[in-house]
């Protein structure tokens, strides 16, 4: 996992987690085994390919991912982001583009919070920074065609 940067509103930034991502074939065709046991029983689940996936670690509390919605090409009719958390719980908020927090949850080792439908084109999302908060990962999967 490494700082990355991404540009927000025009100005290039340091992502605050540490991120690794998988987007091609051969990514994917090397993900380590769990990551990769993970995709296949939500590819079974949902029955899309996850042909993407990326990992955060929060290191602490200072950590975080400002609100935002996943983006999803418009030519996939009915999206799936399937999240696996890993380590310590942390808070993920959900509230609609248009409006305040509507649902707050306490994710921990193992729980997995699956956004489908138009959740990713009409909610956003965030993981909020926190006073003190162990190290977390979570591990998102997500597909490119419909």
């Amino acid at each position: 996992m490494e700082s990355t940067t991404q540009e927000l509103y025009g100005k290039v930034m340091v992502t605050p987690r540490l991120v690794a991502r998988w987007t091609s074939p051969a990514d994917i065709q090397a993900l380590p085994p769990v990551i990769e046991q993970m995709r296949a029983l939500l590819l079974m689940r949902y029955e899309r390919p996850f042909d993407s996936v990326g990992a955060n670690l929060y290191r602490d509390g200072r950590d975080s991912v400002a609100w935002h919605g996943d983006h999803i090409p418009t030519s996939i009719v009915d999206p799936v982001v399937a999240t696996v958390s890993l380590g310590q719980p942390r808070r993920f908020v959900m509230r609609p583009r248009e409006g305040k927090t509507e649902l707050a949850l306490a994710l921990g080792m193992g729980d997995l919070v699956v956004m489908g439908g138009s959740s990713q084109r009409t909610w956003l999302h965030a993981v909020p920074k926190v006073a003190t908060a162990g190290p977390r990962i979570s591990v998102a999967y997500r597909h490119s065609t419909g």
